[in-house]
C-alpha cells in the first residue's frame, strides 16, 4: 500500500552517494512490513490472554488423593507436595501428589534457602522418612544410604 518512497529528493542523494546506505534503509523498510503487524498481533493476543480469556475460573475441585504412606508404595517415589495448576494459585480440578519417581532420585539434590528457612525440618526429614520408611519391613529390597553432614544433628535424627 505505502511504497518505498524512492523518488524522494533526499532519498536519492542516499542512493547516488552511499548506495550500502540506500540499501540498508530499503531493506529495513520492507522488514518493517512484516515486523510490525507481528509486534502488534503479538501485543494483543497478550493482552487478551492476560485480560479477557479467564480459562481459570474455579469451579467445584475434588480433594487430593489419600497421601500414600512410604510403607504401603508399590513404586519407589519421593512425594515433594501438592500439585496443581502449572501457571496459576488456584486450585485444580483434580490435585494430585508430585512426585520425584525412581529414576529421579540416583541424580543429586539441591535445596536451597537462607539460614533457619526450615531446609531441614520441612524438606529433609520428611524425605528422608519417605525413603528410609520405603519397604522397610523388607531386609533385602529397603533402601539403604549413607549420610554425610556437619552438624550432627541430622544423623542421629535418622538414626
Amino acid at each position: 500500500m505505502w511504497s518505498f518512497p524512492s523518488d524522494h529528493p533526499l532519498l536519492e542523494l542516499i542512493a547516488a552517494h552511499r548506495p550500502m546506505v540506500y540499501a540498508g534503509f530499503l531493506y529495513g523498510y520492507v522488514t518493517v512490513w512484516f515486523s510490525t503487524p507481528f509486534v502488534l498481533i503479538s501485543i494483543i493476543a497478550s493482552f487478551t490472554y492476560i485480560f479477557v480469556a479467564r480459562a481459570d475460573r474455579s469451579g467445584r475441585s475434588l480433594p487430593l488423593p489419600p497421601y500414600p504412606r512410604p510403607e504401603e508404595r508399590s513404586e519407589l517415589c519421593l512425594i515433594l507436595g501438592e500439585q496443581h495448576r502449572r501457571i496459576s494459585n488456584l486450585p485444580a480440578a483434580e490435585p494430585r501428589w508430585l512426585t520425584i519417581p525412581e529414576r529421579g532420585l540416583y541424580t543429586g539434590m539441591v535445596i536451597v534457602g537462607a539460614i533457619g528457612t526450615g531446609k531441614t525440618s520441612a524438606c529433609m526429614y520428611p524425605y528422608v522418612e519417605q525413603l528410609v520408611g520405603y519397604r522397610a519391613g523388607d531386609r533385602d529390597r529397603k533402601v539403604g544410604g549413607l549420610i554425610l553432614e556437619v552438624k550432627g544433628d541430622f544423623c542421629s535424627h535418622v538414626r
